[in-house]
């Protein structure tokens, strides 16, 4: 898997490779091997998806993310017997329901009033 990353994230894979967690990524990435899914392809993937830089730990920031790439992709698997299909990626076939003229749309928090995020530490 120490090859897999060198490929995937050659900009951060001294780091990773050296990291405590390096030991979980690399359970993971078995993982997705095993579910029959390119390591390195997800592996780049999960890394592209937001910057890694001020991350104190980037193996455990992508350990944290193939977990959830693993649950999205469980949860979009058909069950079996049901009936359904998984949706096609990218959110096609979604519907939301029509809004009445001048009603207003839902208000966002204010910037400071986010809920907190679970997720691995990041630098400041």
């Amino acid at each position: 898997m120490a090859g897999t990353v060198q490929e995937a994230v050659p900009e951060h894979a001294r780091e990773i490779l050296a990291d405590p967690a390096w030991p979980a990524l690399r359970a993971r990435l078995a993982e997705v091997e095993k579910a029959g899914d390119d390591p390195g392809d997800v592996l780049a993937a999960v890394a592209a998806r937001r910057e890694l830089n001020s991350a104190d730990s980037v193996a455990e920031v992508l350990v944290w993310r193939l977990d959830g790439w693993q649950r999205q992709r469980s949860s979009t698997a058909a069950a079996p017997g049901s009936g359904t299909t998984a949706a096609p990626a990218g959110g096609a076939g979604r519907t939301s329901p029509a809004r009445k003229q001048g009603t207003p749309s839902p208000m966002r928090r204010p910037p400071g009033e986010e809920q907190q995020r679970k997720g691995p530490k990041r630098g400041r």
